[in-house]
């Protein structure tokens, strides 16, 4: 089998295989992805992105999109995702994934050190239909502050997206800055000006399965409570302008208190250490060198083919690490002394001494 790198001239070759709309996240900062083919068909994928880069302590990587046909290609699929965690010292990873997944997929998830959880709210999906039939709908007015993202110049609209990032607001796009304006839609997105200044994005992107879903909810003053519903009010009924009643809106935001309960996709939510897991394939990887190294025989007195030494990490700085010569991992310093600790320990079991 082949690994393959996905890349904005071969994503292409593999619409019938990867998600439409993940697909076009391919090229985006901090986006990445692989298939892995069998005779030059694809039988498994993912796609990835890199959250928090600024900060060592809070690096981490979402799984996007994930797609196997076996535990065997799963498995390739993780041996290539785990090397990249190692190199860009995540913390933690995370993944949302449809609740409709494989159970060998659950389970290999599992494995791989991933805790699961299904979890509705967070994400709705609605026809504008069934939005026109919503009570806020009719208790609010946009009003003439809220206006097209298309009114708004390309320097207001980067001064606006700066100014929320600056902010510290939670957005959903790591990329959210770099985004060009046209790649939201320009007439359901909307924003609120104040005295000149914009205070309230709403923004939407079309994507390519034709849903309208929101890359940014944020307003700032006194009146925010009130002004993110005249923006929504604005957005739906712009959508219901041009596109058909069928159009789904996808609302990615906890803050969906506007829209009533059922509407929620129910999504599996899975987390993992990736400090943790690291420590735990170092010491499969030990264990399984150490049994080479001896032929198969357990707890050795001395792992002679097993040479360590520190060097300081390149990626992250605030730790020392170490590298085994024969497995070339770099790791955390506390998997040394916890591996070493534990053939300690068997090897006074052996002399017959007390632990």
């Amino acid at each position: 089998m082949e690994t393959i790198r996905l890349t904005e001239d071969n994503i292409d070759e593999w619409k019938d295989f990867v998600d439409e709309d993940m697909a076009e996240t391919i090229g985006r900062t901090n986006y990445d992805g692989v298939i892995v083919t069998d005779e030059e068909e694809p039988v498994a994928g993912m796609i990835w992105t890199l959250m928090n880069t600024e900060s060592d302590e809070e690096r981490a990587g979402r799984i996007v999109w994930l797609r196997a046909e076996s535990s065997e290609t799963f498995d390739i699929l993780f041996d290539r995702y785990d090397e990249v965690a190692a190199d860009e010292g995540l913390i933690r990873s995370e993944l949302f994934l449809p609740a409709e997944i494989e159970e060998f997929v659950m389970k290999a998830l599992k494995k791989k050190g991933f805790f699961m959880k299904l979890s509705e709210g967070d994400v709705l999906s609605i026809t504008l239909s069934e939005i026109a039939n919503i009570d806020f709908m009719k208790e609010y007015s946009a009003g003439e502050d809220i206006l097209p993202l298309r009114s708004v110049t390309q320097r207001g609209f980067n001064e606006a997206v700066k100014r929320m990032i600056d902010s510290g607001r939670s957005v959903m796009y790591e990329d959210l800055a770099t985004l060009p304006r046209l790649y939201f839609e320009n007439d359901v997105s909307c924003c609120a000006g104040k005295d000149g200044e914009i205070n309230g994005l709403l923004l939407f992107h079309l994507t390519a399965s034709g849903n309208l879903e929101t890359v940014l909810m944020s307003a700032a003053g006194e009146d925010y409570e009130k002004l993110f519903p005249r923006m929504m009010v604005h957005a739906c009924k712009s959508a219901m302008e041009k596109y058909g009643p069928d159009t789904r809106m996808i609302i990615n935001s906890q803050n969906n208190a506007l829209f009533p309960k059922g509407y929620s996709i129910p999504m599996y939510k899975g987390s993992r250490d990736e400090e943790q897991q690291m420590r735990n394939s170092y010491a499969k990887s030990f264990n399984e060198d150490v049994q080479n190294d001896t032929g198969g025989k357990e707890d050795p007195l001395f792992p002679s083919a097993i040479c360590w030494f520190l060097k300081g990490s390149k990626k992250r700085k605030r730790k020392r690490s170490c590298l085994s010569l024969s497995c070339k991992r770099p790791v955390p310093c506390s998997a040394l002394w916890w591996q070493m600790q534990n053939w300690f320990r068997r090897r006074k079991t052996r002399k017959g001494r007390a632990v």
